[in-house]
């Protein structure tokens, strides 16, 4: 198995690149990362266990929110030869693709200013 990732990016990191990139300005708020976990439990219960139906916020992705995940591609680099390119050209392409495939509500659509990032 290999992992052809990239670059490690925290979350403020990664929506950093993303306001770069569309020109839309990045939230400030942050939270304690018990919050998700106590979202997920919560949901889980009423909405799992009481009510019978698919959580809105499932533990797993809860979980996931409130953990800082870091990969190694060395391997991939090493033995495959793998290249990555910059986060900045993957999250412009994505945030492109969701824009041009309809993802996004024509008023948010307006508000982009996008800044190609450079090769």
């Amino acid at each position: 198995s290999y992992i052809c990732g990239g670059e490690n990016l925290s979350m403020k990191a990664l929506l950093d690149v993303l306001s770069a990139v569309t020109g839309l300005p990045r939230s400030d708020r942050s939270f304690p990362s018990f919050l998700p976990l106590a979202a997920g439990h919560l949901s889980q219960f009423v909405e799992g266990t009481l009510l019978k139906r698919e959580p809105r916020v499932p533990l797993e992705a809860a979980h996931m929110a409130a953990t800082m995940m870091t990969f190694n591609d060395d391997r991939a680099r090493d033995e495959l030869g793998y290249v990555s390119r910059p986060a900045s050209h993957a999250l412009y392409d994505s945030a492109r693709w969701f824009v041009d495939h309809g993802y996004v509500e024509s008023s948010r659509e307006q508000l982009l200013r996008w800044n190609a990032p450079s090769t």
